[in-house]
């Protein structure tokens, strides 16, 4: 294996559309999934996972709804851990208790005791304010032992 390059990128707002997501090559690397908004421009999400990496691809195509939640994600199965990594896009416009109702349901579907599951993407809530959102994300995450670890700081607000 590589250690210094990544396993897996999660990328959103890929611009791309279904056919054109074949045409962009990392290289060692696969698409493991995909969602690519087929009536509005831009969004989507994709994971790019390490070609030394066993894995599958969750099919949660039927989870989507452009603009309001765009979502895709793979197994990857290790010796002794499965991880489900989840990549999210929710555009700023998007509907946000259909965005919280459709998550609630990936994650219900995809939590087990034994996987992992790694949570990434651009969901398109200020964090960095208090506000009925955040609070209703972070009580869904925490359902699910989930929390955030990106660090965010109001430094640069405050310019």
């Amino acid at each position: 294996m590589y250690p210094d390059l990544p396993h897996v990128m999660c990328l959103t707002e890929h611009h791309l559309k279904s056919q054109e997501v074949g045409y962009v090559v990392m290289e060692n690397h696969t698409v493991g999934a995909h969602y690519c908004r087929s009536v509005y421009q831009r969004g989507g999400a994709i994971i790019y996972v390490h070609n030394s990496l066993k894995f599958s691809n969750i099919d949660l195509s039927g989870h989507c709804k452009e603009k309001d939640i765009q979502i895709c994600a793979v197994k990857i199965h290790t010796n002794c851990l499965i991880m489900c990594i989840i990549t999210i896009y929710r555009a700023p416009s998007g509907n946000f208790t259909y965005f919280l109702q459709r998550l609630d349901n990936v994650l219900k579907f995809l939590n087990t005791p034994s996987t992992c599951l790694i949570l990434c993407g651009d969901l398109n809530i200020n964090c960095l304010v208090e506000s009925d959102q955040k609070r209703l994300l972070d009580n869904l995450l925490l359902m699910y032992n989930l929390r955030g670890i990106v660090g965010f700081s109001n430094e640069n607000q405050t310019r």
